[in-house]
């Protein structure tokens, strides 16, 4: 049946034809991963804001670099991101173990990952970034990771 239209004028009817536009993905979620003197080691925290990171690993003295790149997502206007600290060099928890190996660390599923491996439990992680970090193998390692969770 046809619509009845009782006055002259503009009219407008929605008609569905077919499938609905593709929704956009969130692209603004970060994984910072880089080296505190402070905070949980292995464990992604999420950081809506300045203060939630220096509440957990504390501020430019104990976050080094990692703190300034933190620092510089919110203040250019970043919104939500992890950070995932793999201890430092003298930390008692990788005694021994090579700054590659922290940084790309192990994956025994589930729960049980560390280093690069822990951000892939977190599905809404766009972008992945180690400041300073120079060495190619932890290079590698990160666009490796990013190829893999395309």
């Amino acid at each position: 049946m046809a619509p009845e239209y009782l006055s002259p004028g503009v009219y407008v009817e929605e008609v569905s034809y077919g499938s609905k536009p593709i929704e956009a993905v969130g692209t603004s979620t970060v994984g910072f991963i880089g080296e505190c003197k402070k905070g949980p080691v292995n464990q992604p925290v999420f950081c809506p804001n300045w203060s939630t990171f220096t509440k957990n690993f504390g501020d430019f003295a104990d976050g080094g670099v990692l703190a300034h790149a933190v620092y510089g997502f919110f203040n250019n206007g970043g919104a939500r991101c992890f950070v995932m600290n793999v201890g430092t060099d003298g930390g008692e928890e990788k005694k021994g173990a090579s700054k590659a190996a922290r940084y790309i660390g192990f994956d025994k599923g589930p729960g049980e990952r560390s280093g690069l491996h822990a951000f892939e439990d977190i599905e809404e992680i766009a972008l992945v970034c180690a400041p300073g970090q120079t060495d190619p193998a932890i290079q590698d390692a990160v666009l490796t990771h990013c190829e893999k969770m395309r």
